[in-house]
């Protein structure tokens, strides 16, 4: 199957959360690892393939066009939304004529991950437009510590199977569902604080594997 080339990567957002380091640049230059975060997603988007990116931009839109311009790869395109900021749903339909029409990665900038495999590859290979509209990359824990974080984080009934639940951590949405075995649950991390999460998650008693 055919890899996106193409990715709209969102980084407009005002970084409140992140405050005071977005009181004088967007989110997406605030530095991880001496590294701004824009420039941690799209290097592995780069490395996943991807040639193009469309990245909006709204909060310090010039200081974010400007570092944006010294790169080489993948080629930036920008959504301008500084007259209005347009939220996710927004920025993507604003952004749609220069997405094209085959498939797209979305991907934010406040999400740093340290991979054990090829998550943009599994994501990849996963993708099949003929059995779906969209993909997510899911992360997933496992073990008697499964339903402390059931009974603490969601409306999930612990001793009952559920569709799904949102589970807010810091601020952050996140959806979660069991996934076949009783002590398996899926989770998917609307935002970043992925990492945060895992550390939670392992300080629960009885513990969980991930």
């Amino acid at each position: 199957m055919t890899a996106p080339t193409t990715a709209m990567v969102l980084a407009a957002g005002l970084g409140t959360r992140m405050r005071p380091l977005t009181d004088d640049r967007p989110k997406a230059l605030v530095e991880v690892g001496g590294k701004a975060l824009i420039d941690h997603v799209l290097d592995r988007l780069a490395d996943a393939g991807v040639t193009d990116a469309v990245v909006n931009v709204h909060w310090f839109a010039d200081r974010l066009e400007s570092h944006l311009a010294a790169r080489t790869r993948p080629m930036i395109r920008l959504s301008d939304e500084r007259a209005e900021l347009l939220e996710t749903g927004g920025g993507l339909k604003k952004a749609r004529p220069l997405l094209g029409d085959g498939p797209v990665f979305v991907a934010n900038i406040d999400s740093v991950w340290i991979d054990r495999g090829d998550a943009l590859g599994d994501l990849i290979r996963l993708w099949n437009p003929a059995r779906m509209d969209a993909a997510l990359h899911v992360f997933e824990i496992e073990g008697e510590g499964v339903d402390s974080v059931i009974a603490r984080a969601t409306t999930l009934n612990p001793q009952s199977a559920s569709p799904s639940a949102a589970m807010l951590f810091a601020s952050v949405n996140a959806i979660v569902y069991r996934h076949g075995a009783r002590n398996r649950l899926r989770v998917h991390v609307d935002r970043g604080f992925a990492a945060y999460l895992w550390e939670w998650f392992g300080q629960l008693p009885n513990g969980v594997a991930r």
